[in-house]
């Protein structure tokens, strides 16, 4: 998923030369290929040999890492910070496929099949990635068995998320699609019981999630909120009875919540 024009020029290499730049650190700027979790046990010969060929990239809030129907084929791994990677239909319809944070890599289906790019990248904070060319990711990986096995885990996680996600649609309410990417987005809340979302989402943004409208989802917290399971608070979205909802889910044969795995 990353970014490259006609002339074979990324658009990240174009934003070298324009007025705001994303900053770019050379590969000589003490990274190192085997320093990220994703090439832990890289052979180090390929790796030393591919050194000079990836390059470490700063995206500032709300740049964009790469965009949908790019020809690009480079794959990213997230050093820090966190990106949004989203499909957009021609009528401007949404769908997160999800938010991706350091130790991720994104990118790799173009250089896997060397298809036209599926969705969009878009940093949601500073952050920080090494680029890395596909012949490059495709030599490490083919050649190192440990990451080429991380590869495959990983991709499978993703797949079963997707599946799930499918299932879901096809199956639970809106409702129950909400209460489930939401036990999907919640974290243990510390020093209560529950689950706790901080900072809270958007609506629009569960929408997107889920494949309903804003209205819809605004609906359902009003009534969710009512009934007490889930709780609005300043900075915060809380559910206080997270087994109940896995509980209801469950009667329909979905287990909610499931995330997928990174490497």
């Amino acid at each position: 998923m990353s970014q490259s024009d006609h002339a074979g020029r990324s658009p990240v290499e174009a934003k070298d030369d324009a007025p705001l730049p994303p900053k770019v650190a050379g590969a000589a700027a003490s990274h190192q290929l085997t320093d990220l979790a994703f090439f832990a046990g890289a052979d180090p010969a390929i790796a030393k040999r591919n050194e000079a060929r990836v390059r470490w990239i700063e995206f500032k809030p709300d740049a964009l890492v790469m965009d949908f129907d790019d020809e690009s084929d480079d794959v990213f791994v997230i050093i820090r910070g966190s990106v949004r990677v989203l499909m957009r239909t021609n009528l401007g319809h949404e769908l997160i496929l999800g938010d991706f944070e350091g130790g991720t890599i994104i990118g790799e289906m173009a250089a896997i099949d060397g298809l036209r790019r599926g969705a969009n990248v878009t940093a949601l904070v500073r952050t920080q990635v090494c680029r890395i060319p596909a012949a490059v990711f495709l030599d490490i990986v083919l050649g190192s068995p440990p990451v080429g096995l991380r590869l495959m885990r990983m991709l499978t996680a993703r797949v079963r998320l997707g599946n799930m996600k499918l299932l879901e649609h096809t199956i639970l309410s809106v409702r129950l699609r909400l209460l489930s990417e939401l036990l999907r987005l919640a974290r243990p809340a510390r020093g209560a019981p529950g689950l706790v979302v901080s900072p809270p989402p958007i609506q629009s943004d569960l929408a997107a999630r889920i494949g309903a409208r804003r209205e819809a989802v605004s609906r359902e917290l009003n009534d969710l909120d009512h009934i007490g399971l889930i709780r609005r608070d300043r900075g915060a979205l809380s559910i206080p009875k997270p087994d109940l909802i896995r509980s209801e889910i469950e009667k329909l044969g979905v287990v909610p919540g499931g995330r997928a795995g990174a490497s």
